[in-house]
């Protein structure tokens, strides 16, 4: 297993403070996940459906928290994975 760090950008961190408490919750578990087993275990878990984005999101991946909100972060660094969370937010569905 190799070591994974996640970082949360300011802009998210003030979005943080908004999010209702059960999603707040979700999000603390995903964390936690991340840093207790790795970023390849958060992966495995299909509830979040994690993905690359895409169009002016590209390089960027997004883990959903529940039907409604989403974690939208990028990796650093191969040896040590460093997720840095910059968004989560209310996601947008395009109909």
């Amino acid at each position: 297993m190799s070591y994974s760090r996640v970082f949360i950008e300011e802009k998210a961190e003030k979005g943080l403070r908004k999010l209702p408490r059960h999603i707040l919750v979700i999000f603390e578990e995903w964390v936690r996940l991340i840093e207790e087993q790795g970023y390849a275990e958060m992966k495995k878990v299909p509830g979040y459906r994690d993905h690359n984005l895409k169009g002016k999101l590209i390089g960027k991946r997004s883990s959903s928290l529940n039907k409604s909100y989403r974690v939208i972060y990028h990796l650093e660094d191969e040896e040590i994975i460093i997720v840095k969370v910059i968004e989560v937010n209310k996601h947008d569905y395009k109909i």
